[in-house]
């Protein structure tokens, strides 16, 4: 609880530095290069090739970061996840891997940002705003359809439950729901998720 308490206070602070470093709560972007003109051409690829390039770009992310895992660091950091007392028990410096892991957390974050930002050619203040509810919505949607029984699975899960939660969102729209009515979709969408495992343990 400390640690996420902690998380909320420097994402609050965050937002008055990054108008700060911006100047103005939104900049364009049109007049600046991106990885996808660099990559993909002056007009910046079709839609096509930047799914293509933002899924190898997460490959990428993936195999570091699943390399890195089972590196001794990382395993300190999953033991830490897992069970800090066992952890402090094991002489690990606990404090030292939350606050690592925390920074990892918001490096991610922030390079996803910046990729979005580039894909949509201007950057606004609020573009993180829900990003915790969506987030946790495809992190549960993905465990519930591919599991979180071993590294690899808890790794590929949010990637096939982001894919899975637009989907969603998608066929919402297309069914008629108004763009407003989007945060709604996703807060019911995520408490029925979380109670879904609970009623079914109940039921048996």
């Amino acid at each position: 609880m400390p640690s996420l308490l902690a998380g909320i206070i420097v994402l609050t602070m965050l937002f008055s530095i990054n108008i700060r470093v911006m100047g103005k709560p939104n900049t364009a972007l049109f007049d600046n290069d991106s990885i996808f003109t660099l990559a993909l051409g002056a007009d910046g690829g079709e839609p096509w090739t930047q799914f293509a390039l933002i899924l190898a770009l997460v490959l990428v992310f993936l195999a570091v970061f699943y390399w890195f895992l089972n590196t001794e660091l990382g395993m300190a950091l999953r033991c830490v996840g897992a069970n800090q007392t066992m952890s402090r028990a094991q002489g690990i410096p606990t404090h030292c891997y939350i606050v690592a892991g925390i920074a990892m957390a918001g490096g991610f974050s922030a390079f996803g940002g910046a990729v979005m930002a580039q894909h949509q050619a201007y950057a606004d203040v609020n573009m993180g705003v829900g990003v915790l509810i969506v987030g946790l919505a495809a992190t549960i949607l993905g465990e519930t359809l591919v599991g979180r029984g071993t590294l690899t699975r808890q790794l590929i899960a949010p990637v096939i439950g982001s894919l899975a939660y637009f989907q969603v969102v998608a066929v919402a729209l297309a069914l008629g729901l108004k763009p407003s009515d989007l945060k709604l979709l996703t807060g019911l969408f995520v408490l029925i998720t979380l109670a879904a495992p609970i009623i079914m343990r109940a039921k048996r």
